[in-house]
């Protein structure tokens, strides 16, 4: 039987503490889309973290961000709020991370997953970098 999702989410609020507390210089939140997940939005999770925390000075990270499944510009928008918000401490790790129950719900095949990744990738990237970017991603034209 799995934990219910609040305790679930209390244990990473109080590990996100402990790390603190001991002296960390980073604490990250990883990306899932399928039970049992723990955060299908890392970027709500370490803002939470980032207001809870002061002496994590170094990184709050995402471990991993799945671009191949997100809008990239929302999730520009997103981890841009919460870079922020932590006033910098946000490190982004993007990767793969799609098991096949992820790939199924949001329709990206193993053989895609890799070219949407880059296109995502991309985009996100120019966002930040830029004031305007025009693109039309695979997940936009679907």
């Amino acid at each position: 039987m799995h934990k219910p999702t609040h305790d679930r989410f209390r244990e990473v609020l109080d590990n996100a503490l402990l790390a603190e507390a001991l002296g960390f210089d980073g604490f990250g939140v990883g990306e899932r889309h399928e039970r049992p997940f723990i955060s299908s939005s890392p970027a709500v999770v370490l803002s939470h973290i980032a207001a809870l925390t002061r002496r994590i000075r170094l990184r709050l990270f995402t471990a991993v961000t799945t671009l191949s499944l997100l809008d990239p510009v929302r999730a520009y928008e997103d981890y841009a709020t919460l870079d922020h918000l932590a006033e910098g401490r946000l490190e982004l790790i993007i990767g793969r991370g799609n098991g096949a129950a992820q790939r199924e719900l949001f329709h990206v095949t193993p053989e895609d997953q890799w070219d949407r990744n880059a296109e995502s990738y991309e985009v996100f990237r120019q966002t930040w970098r830029q004031d305007k970017v025009t693109a039309a991603t695979a997940s936009a034209r679907r």
